[in-house]
């Protein structure tokens, strides 16, 4: 049988489960969000009974400690669920075996089995909902997976134990791979649970996907394995709980009525069992065992804290193999049912009591008390039981060793510690309230005497850094890169600055206003010395005068319509109250100005100009009249008519001209419709009346200018419609107007019966033109998104638009220059904020700086392309804008005064000390754009910025959860800082997004081109209702219904039910006053109506029959699903690749016969983008292929094209006769190029500029109407591929008007791309979510490409919300391709989770913190910042730290950052360690780790072996500490990766030699003993207001005494060794803990309630042993040695294969590391230039400088720098160091030399060489101050920087 499961388990290892490399991710915050999911109750069980810290059925113990795995329970649950996580819990019957272990020891097995029966009873009584299943294959577990469809299940992957030796593990190992095969098999993802790491915020584990699919079933023989494994674990089991009887045999109930009751009855059944007369020793086992369950209920929880017991062996033998199995099965059979708090028994405490009662002399009613031996012997009588003797079980016990001889186990106690003393101003008041023993100050600055003893000769040697000098930042912290060292240098810095240039001002020429206008740039003049504190209002609202009196005028039908009915008549004329800084009516009445003879001639002048205008439009107006009579063609006349409409500023600024060019294109429209002769079918009619009613409405904005004759034609075609009620939208002339004729005919829409008839009936000559339907139901089904979509707009001098009442809000928070928190939509209308403040601050001041955050990137590009579309400002010295982030800086970021930067940079500014005085105090205002992704941002950068920044903020996004927990977090930050704040929350988007899906054909339809493409039936609708599933219980806030889906719905509802209030709602009636008043419904009328239904909708979905088939809401969703959607023929075709690429053109092919390109095709994976990409490119070629070798047209172009060129030569001699015949004396060069034009007027002139390589239009995407030419493409394509690495593939793609976008691409393409595509002329562009934050590409249609776990809550949203351009569309469509329906559902339905941030006060935060007051010399700005910083309650959103625990974090984190030597007692920062720490700071804990190796000398020692050997070893240490990743031991299996993989990677990290591990083990004890210190400190000084630690942490329910503490002996002794455990968890320590912890881990996981010590915040490191198989060692994982690996090799496709690294994440990672190894250099350069530095120095020479600079290869490899070299000469360049480059620049910075540390080689041979390029073949050399053996270390950690890098850049090239 064991081979058999041997081989089962080998063939699932080799054949599916080791292929499935589980990715390590957060599977909450990056996943899940709010998303259901499952918690496999059985492996949460065997978890917690695995735990090392429980004492609970192990060997030689008798330890029980059931309060500790019950809090182990809750403390997980409680992990998940205070992170948003939505779950429930289930337990299947088949894993109960799993849980309760392999054990062959009843001991075990029964103590396992009844925690088992306890713990998962007592989960059933937690707020979850909590099933129970039989297996994979119960009808149950099927129906609730349909009606739940949860995301992932979180179980286990294996079980501890070594499976190469034991069979017992083979087979439980086999039965959890089975089941997680099951689950990918309905599915479901596996998530693993023992692995689970909770670190501050997130939940990361391994997860395992379902992209490996097996090719063949598995062999029978492993399903024949499964079941063999399945029989030998059950058969391990002590006790089945199915054979349990409820009554016994005289019909008595066996189960307990309650908890406290339990015990008694489980010993009552246990005499009751028992086949004969119960033995002496059983006797007094069982009497002990009552009386210690008596005795619990009066011991508080934290005596509980014990040693073990000193039973001896033989004892503890009987007790644990006779006694106790036998009770616990007992106690299982008397369970009762509810188990709603923990079991009262506990092992320690029952062994400690034996061990009392079987010592000679002592009274049993003096050990237990009186109170409770009477009771028990009251039991004891009842049960006529014998007397219990204790004197056997002496015996017993004497008949090994005694209790007194045996040694007990000894239980390490915490000694507490004096700090050392610390003393800084702003820091000492407030960390006055952290009590705590301090040291007397030592002989050097009050740290510590070094590990390593380096002498004063060395540069390693402990100093304190002098504050006159700033060391050299690293290239990618805002360090420069080494200045040019010639002229030629020079110039590639210029040309890179004017390529830089270009891209901006690319960008900024695409960009358009809200209108779709081009932005024009508004100067801005210099403020000088007066600054001003005022609003931008700078344009005076005009005054709208209101009429006295309304005339009478005639409709067509001859009806009065008069205004005093007419509520839109009344808005339209009344005026309109101005917002923000206006006038509030009834105020008080300005002044009018007295106005100067300058300002009055002015004025005159400019009424001039408006009568002149005026004039000249009423001429120009009746010569195109001429001019469009002589035009025959109806469609011709149109198009003039709408290109006027669309490019004449005439028109745009002459409301009277705009209104009578308007009228005549209503009148051409009726005519076209009349003349189409398809004007009677439904959607030709929709699209006329549509378009007529909107240009009628539109004509609205030019009333005051409209004649009564204007007026009667517009009522004339809105009564012939069927809109009779609703003409007054359009109200009449003031009495007295003056009318005119139009000098046109208007059509006559009602005639005369009888012409010639005076007085004859008027009748309707066109009756087919009106609606068939009341124009209610009209509105909602075909004209929602022309609906109004304002809310409350109103005119505001202060914008040039009508702002919503919500936008007015944000602008008067401005004004009173407040911060606010705003939260809305896409397309809403959030942009204009940003810049209304850029405004307020260049208008105010030349000195005030506003600062823009973003993201990305590409965010960062477009808002600054963005700015310098808008603003010019000429500041001496300075710059309007500047841009900075890791590898792009333009313009100066300390002399500007907009900053566009990324989170992480600002963050680091405000934390530089040679800021803080003259920079920092200058923010006016920080924008924090897409602040939703503060919880994704590691490292806490939004907090730091938040909590250190003293100016008002505003925050953007438009996708929150949570918006109102989120924004009291940021309301208590602000208040700190003195801002007034508050939050404006808008929910409308301004576009409706449609969604629909593609059903993907198997065979798709061949492509003949565009032109000749009709849109196909795959792409199907989807009611937003149509995704309501089974098992959905409320609706999401955010689903949107547009207009005609609330028709539809009604009318979907209204079959299933004559509700009176569902009644109410039908819509003739609902929008009844509205109609009588002849309103037209807006938006927001829908919404209102869309909340009515949705309340009704609610009540169904919530009923008890909801999830049958016959219930109102199923037939709902049925009614309103599409039969073709989720067909199971598509749904096969999705897990076809070719399939899947191959109807990727007929998806855009139909987007654009439809209209709705351009379009954004989204994937979060770049590779896969880029293949999307290739396979559109490849299908169109090769169709284009095929339809050029059968096209007439395309044969018909080519021999034209051949015959121009035959008459090439024909052409030139005709053009040379030409030239000859000209008199000379009167030809001149016009004339000449008239002739010569006159020669190419043959007909195949058309063929002059066909190019029959170049892509066929019918297979291009390109709009060709743009204002960009074929020739700016080639131009444009040549430039890349001169200046740039672009993939050939790419361009070739952009010539057929698609584009790939990733973070990864060149810098010049991508500005390329997102031009190109904002100015319409590229239609598609496939990308990552890149572009989904924020950036400006608008499209009409987002597609989502395939499924990714990476396609959750918050990107749904965020790439959803691209569709539906404001200014472009009134729509915008989601599209769903290649994604499974009921993923697609899951999708849509999903809800965004809550903010959750990380804490930031980590101990290199600390520092810093401390560095920013010392080295500014206590700046006030910096004393303000830290100040308010400390005063904050919460640090980060959904933090449980309090303000006083933050406290001691950082008194703690001084503590710590003074022994690692980094700082002196008074904050002062010491050389040589504070800038590693300082640098590396976004590399916690890898930073200090590395301080540790380097301060004993173990850096030193590996850098002084041979060079090889040194760069080998180094980077196996830098391998270990840095941008780690995790494999997982389950799933790799070295022996089946060997087998089936051949490959150059190692894939595991190799074990450090001992001496690393020794060093970092030292390093990991010390920050265990510092914070362990503040554990106890805090406990002890704040215990009266610590939560009582007798609560579980999740359910709160207690454990404590219930009765009144006995008497007895036996309590006296537990208060004498109770274990001090003053800052552990009570529950923990029942287990035998005190205060002394092993690990961070530990003390983090059990550290006592009300005390939060995570993970991130104590800086230990996780030791990693490949080879070890013990935890001890981090034993669930491997450290991946992907880092190792590359620099062995250099190739990223083992990377891929074999280290099993996502394609799409290996730049990043690589990319990181090669940040950290620049940051590591520079700060050992720093230390090895130190000794020669002189006070006198240049101090702008030093800082900012950057080791990269050092030539060649070792530069730092930049985001953009692979793949934007600036010439292709060049093989390295400079980063820009600003715009204003001037010549003298080039002098000084030639001149300029620090400390040589490295020189080019062959500087004569590059001169005679004379190329000029520069030489990369660079010589180190160690200036006289540096010992050998330091200097050393700057070799190797540079040739390794070297290598590296050069083997990432021809990676990459």
């Amino acid at each position: 049988m064991s081979t058999l499961i041997a081989d089962a388990l080998r063939e699932q290892a080799v054949s599916w489960f080791t292929h499935l490399r589980p990715r390590w991710v957060d599977i909450i915050g990056s996943y899940a969000g709010k998303e259901l999911f499952l918690v496999d109750g059985d492996a949460l069980v065997q978890v917690v009974l695995d735990d090392e810290l429980l004492r609970l059925g192990r060997a030689n113990s008798c330890d029980w400690q059931i309060a500790h795995a019950y809090w182990s329970v809750e403390a997980t649950l409680h992990e998940l669920r205070k992170r948003g996580a939505e779950f429930h819990i289930a337990f299947f019957k088949s894993n109960r075996p799993l849980a309760i272990g392999t054990s062959i020891n009843s001991w075990i097995a029964s103590a396992r089995s009844l925690a088992h029966r306890t713990l998962s009873a007592y989960i059933h009584s937690l707020d979850f909902e909590v099933y129970d299943f039989e297996n994979t294959r119960d009808e149950e577990w099927k129906e609730y997976v349909f009606f739940n469809k949860p995301l992932f299940i979180l179980t286990n992957d294996h079980s501890l134990g070594d499976s190469t030796k034991d069979e017992k593990i083979q087979a439980a190992n086999l039965l959890h791979r089975a089941f997680m095969k099951d689950m990918h098999d309905e599915g479901i993802l596996v998530g693993s649970l023992r692995d689970i790491d909770f670190r501050d915020s997130q939940a990361n584990t391994f997860l395992y996907d379902r992209k490996h699919k097996l090719e063949k079933p598995f062999p029978s023989f492993v399903e024949k394995g499964i079941h063999h494994a399945h029989e030998m674990i059950l058969d391990l089991m002590e006790v089945d709980p199915d054979d349990f009887e409820d009554e016994d045999e005289e019909g008595n109930p066996v189960r307990a009525d309650d908890v406290p009751a339990w015990p008694e009855r489980g010993i009552r059944h246990y005499f009751s069992q028992l086949s004969g007369t119960p033995s002496p020793p059983q006797l007094a086992l069982a009497y002990t065992f009552l009386a210690h369950v008596r005795l619990l209920d009066t011991i508080d929880l934290d005596l509980r804290a014990q040693p073990p017991s000193t039973l001896p062996p033989s004892l503890v033998k009987i007790v644990t193999e006779g006694f106790l199995p036998t009770i616990f099965q007992t106690l299982e059979e008397t369970m009762p049912t509810d188990v709603d708090e923990p079991l009262q028994v506990d092992g320690r405490i029952y062994a400690r009591l034996v061990e009392s009662l079987i010592k000679p002399g002592v009274e049993r009613s003096a050990v237990l008390g009186s109170g409770i031996a009477a009771a028990i012997d009251s039991i004891w009588k009842e049960l006529e039981l014998p007397p219990v003797d204790f004197g056997a079980l002496a015996q017993l016990a004497s008949g090994s060793s005694s209790a007194a001889d045996a040694s007990p186990e000894r239980v390490a106690e915490f000694h507490e510690f004096a700090l050392y003393e610390f003393s800084c101003e702003v820091l000492d008041e407030n960390l006055s309230s952290v009590e705590a023993p301090v040291k007397a100050p030592n002989t050097f600055l009050s740290v510590p005497e070094p590990l390593h003893e380096f002498s004063d000769s060395t540069v390693f040697a402990r100093t304190k850094r002098q504050l006159a000098f700033r060391s050299p930042l690293p290239k990618h912290l805002g360090g420069e890169q080494a200045k040019p060292k010639d002229r030629y240098g020079m110039m590639k810095l210029l040309r890179k600055n004017q390529r830089d240039m270009v891209h901006i001002e690319r960008q900024a020429n695409s960009l358009t206003g809200a209108k779709g206008s081009k932005l024009e740039p508004e100067v801005i003049a210099p403020v000088g010395d007066k600054a001003v504190n005022v609003s931008v209002a700078n344009v005076v609202a005009p005054k709208v005068e209101s009429p006295t009196e309304t005339p009478e005028v005639k409709g067509a039908k001859g009806k009065k319509h008069g205004a005093q009915n007419s509520v839109a008549s009344s808005v339209a004329s009344s005026p309109a109250p101005a917002g923000g800084k206006g006038k509030k009516a009834g105020g008080k009445k300005e002044k009018e100005p007295v106005l100067k003879s300058a300002d009055k001639l002015r004025m005159q002048i400019e009424s001039q100009k408006k009568a002149k205008a005026l004039e000249d439009g009423e001429s120009w107006w009746k010569n195109r009249l001429d001019d469009l009579k002589n035009i025959p063609e109806l469609k011709e006349r149109i198009e003039m008519i709408d290109l006027q409409l669309r490019n004449n500023k005439r028109v745009e600024s002459d409301s009277k001209l705009a209104a009578n060019v308007w009228l005549y294109r209503i009148n051409c429209e009726c005519w076209h419709w009349i003349e189409n002769p398809s004007r009677l079918e439904p959607d030709v009619k929709d699209k006329y009346v549509i378009s007529l009613v909107k240009m009628v409405r539109g004509m609205r904005q030019y009333q005051s200018v409209l004649t009564a004759t204007m007026i009667k034609c517009l009522w004339s075609v809105m009564e012939v419609l069927g809109f009779d009620d609703f003409v007054q939208m359009i109200p009449p002339p003031p009495k007295g107007a003056p009318d005119k004729k139009l000098g046109w005919d208007f059509i006559q829409f009602y005639r005369p019966l009888k012409p010639n008839q005076k007085g004859s009936e008027v009748v309707n000559a066109y009756p087919w033109m009106g609606i068939s339907e009341d124009p209610v139901d009209w509105q909602l089904r075909a004209f929602g998104e022309h609906m109004d979509r304002s809310f409350d707009s109103q005119p505001d001098d202060r914008v040039k638009f009508e702002p919503d009442k919500w936008q007015r809000d944000v602008l008067d928070k401005l004004d009173r220059n407040e911060s606010v928190l705003v939260v809305a939509p896409t397309s809403a209308g959030k942009t204009f904020i940003s810049y209304y403040a850029m405004k307020q601050v260049l208008t105010s001041s030349d000195d005030g700086i506003l600062v823009y955050v973003a993201p990305t990137k590409a965010l960062v590009t477009q808002i600054t392309a963005e700015v310098y579309a808008r603003y010019r400002k000429d500041l001496k010295g300075k710059s309007c804008w500047a841009i900075h982030t890791a590898d792009i800086r333009m313009n100066d970021p300390q002399k500007c005064q907009i900053l566009v930067t990324v989170p992480e940079m600002l963050a680091f500014m405000l934390l530089q000390p040679n800021l803080a005085k003259a920079w920092t105090p200058r923010i006016k205002r920080i924008i924090l754009d897409e602040i939703h992704t503060l919880g994704s941002q590691p490292g806490g950068v939004w907090e730091q910025i938040l909590l250190l920044a003293r100016c008002p903020i505003i925050g953007l996004s438009a996708t929150v959860g949570d918006a109102d927990a989120f924004n009291e977090w940021l309301k208590s930050i602000q208040t700190a800082h003195g801002h007034e704040h508050s939050l404006v929350l808008h929910h409308h988007r301004y576009s409706h997004l449609r969604k629909f899906i593609y059903n993907i054909e198997k065979d798709p339809d061949p492509f003949d081109g565009l032109p000749e493409h009709r849109a196909s039936e795959q792409m199907r609708f989807l009611h937003p209702i149509s995704f309501l599933r089974p098992g959905i219980k409320e609706l999401p806030s955010d689903l949107a219904l547009e207009a005609r889906d609330c028709a539809t719905l009604y009318e979907a509802m209204s079959k299933c039910s004559d509700d009176p209030a569902l009644a109410k709602l039908k819509p003739t009636k609902f929008f009844e006053k509205l109609a009588k008043k002849g309103i037209f419904l807006q938006q927001a009328d829908v919404i209102r109506y869309e909340e009515k239904l949705k309340d009704i909708l609610t009540q169904w979905l919530q009923e008890e029959d909801a999830k049958e088939s016959s219930s109102k809401i199923r037939r709902v969703v049925e009614d309103l699903s599409d039969d073709e959607v989720g067909a199971e023929e598509y749904e096969q075709a999705l897990e076809n690749e070719d399939a899947f690429n191959g109807n990727l053109v007929n998806l855009l092919a139909d987007l654009n016969a439809n209209g709705d390109l351009p379009a954004l095709l989204f994937h979060f994976d770049r590779y896969s983008v880029e293949a999307i990409a290739k396979a559109i490119l490849e299908r169109l070629k090769k169709d284009e292929q095929e339809w050029r070798r059968i096209s007439p047209e395309w044969e018909k172009k080519v021999k034209g094209w051949k015959d121009w060129h035959a008459g090439a030569k024909g052409r030139e001699k005709a053009a040379q006769r030409a030239e000859l015949k000209k008199d000379k004396a009167e030809g001149d060069k016009m004339e000449r190029l008239q002739n010569s034009a006159a020669v190419d007027t043959s007909p195949l002139a058309i063929y002059a500029n066909f190019d029959p390589d170049a892509p066929s239009e019918e297979f291009s995407f390109i709009n060709w109407g743009t204002r960009y030419s074929a020739n700016e493409l080639d131009e444009d394509i040549k430039h890349l591929e001169r200046y740039s690495t672009t993939p050939r593939f790419l361009l070739e793609c952009l010539r057929r008007g698609l584009a790939v976008h990733h973070s990864g691409l060149p810098k010049g393409y991508r500005v390329l791309v997102e031009s190109l595509f904002r100015i319409g002329f590229c239609r598609v562009v496939v990308s990552t979510e890149d572009l989904a934050l924020g950036v400006n590409m608008p499209a009409k249609a987002s597609v989502f490409c395939g499924d990714s776990p990476a396609l959750n809550a918050l990107m749904y949203r965020q790439c959803a919300g691209r569709a539906g351009r404001r200014g472009f569309d009134l729509l915008g469509k989601v599209v769903f391709y290649g994604i499974p329906n009921e993923r697609v559902k899951q999708v849509v339905l999903s809800r965004l989770p809550a903010l959750r941030g990380n804490y930031p006060l980590t101990p290199t935060l600390s520092l810093r913190l401390v560095s920013l007051l010392a080295d500014s010399r206590h700046a006030q700005s910096a004393k303000d910042a830290v100040s308010d910083l400390l005063k904050i309650d919460k640090l980060t959103v959904g933090s449980d730290i309090s303000r006083d625990q933050s406290l001691y974090n950082l008194r703690f984190s001084i503590e710590y950052l003074l022994r690692a030597q980094v700082m002196d007692s008074n904050g002062a920062p010491l050389h040589p360690w504070f800038n590693f720490a300082s640098f590396l700071y976004t590399n916690e804990p890898a930073n200090l780790a590395l301080l540790a190796l380097f301060r004993e000398g173990y850096i030193h020692t590996i850098c002084n072996d041979n060079m090889i050997d040194a760069k080998r070893n180094l980077m196996q240490v830098l391998s270990f500490l840095f941008c780690r990743q995790y494999i997982s031991r389950a799933n790799f299996d070295k022996e089946v990766f060997a087998m089936n993989n051949r490959t150059p990677s190692k894939v595991i990290l190799p074990d450090l030699e001992p001496r690393a591990y020794e060093i970092l083990q030292r390093h990991n004890n010390e920050v265990v003993n510092v914070f362990t210190e503040l554990a106890v400190m805090y406990a002890i000084q704040h215990g009266d207001e610590l939560e009582a630690d007798h609560e579980l942490p999740l359910s709160g329910r207690t454990v404590e005494t219930t009765s009144t503490p006995s008497n007895s002996t036996f309590l006296q002794l537990l208060k004498k060794s109770r274990l001090s455990s003053r800052s552990r968890s009570s529950f923990v320590a029942t287990s035998g803990h005190g205060d002394v912890y092993q690990s961070v881990d530990e003390l983090s996981r059990t550290v006592r309630r009300g005390i939060h010590l995570t993970k991130h915040v104590l800086p230990a490191i996780e030791l990693f042993k490949a080879e070890s198989k013990t935890t001890n060692w981090e034993g669930e994982r491997y450290l991946n040695a992907y880092l190792w690996d590359f620099y062995m090799h250099g190739q990223d496709k083992p990377l891929v294969d074999a280290n099993g690294i996502q394609k799409s994440q290996i730049w990043y990672l690589l990319y990181d590391f090669s940040m950290a190894l620049d940051a590591m250099l520079t700060a050992i350069k720093d230390l090895m230039q130190k000794g020669q530095r002189s006070i006198d120095d240049d101090m702008t020479s030093v800082a900012g400088e950057s080791v990269a600079g050092g030539g060649g290869a070792s530069a730092a490899i930049q985001e953009d720098w692979s793949a934007e070299p600036p010439d292709v000469e060049d093989k390295l360049v400079g980063g820009a160091a600003g715009l204003d480059v001037r010549a003298s620049v080039v002098n000084s910075a030639i001149s300029a030399q620090n400390v040589p540390l490295e020189k080019e080689r062959s500087d004569e041979a590059e001169t005679l060489g004379g190329s000029g390029s520069g030489s990369t073949d660079v010589e180190l050399v160690r200036p006289e101050h540096v010992s050998l053996r330091d200097w050393k270390v700057y070799e190797v950690f540079w040739h390794l920087q070297k290598d590296f890098n050069e083997k990432f850049k021809a990676m990459w090239a």
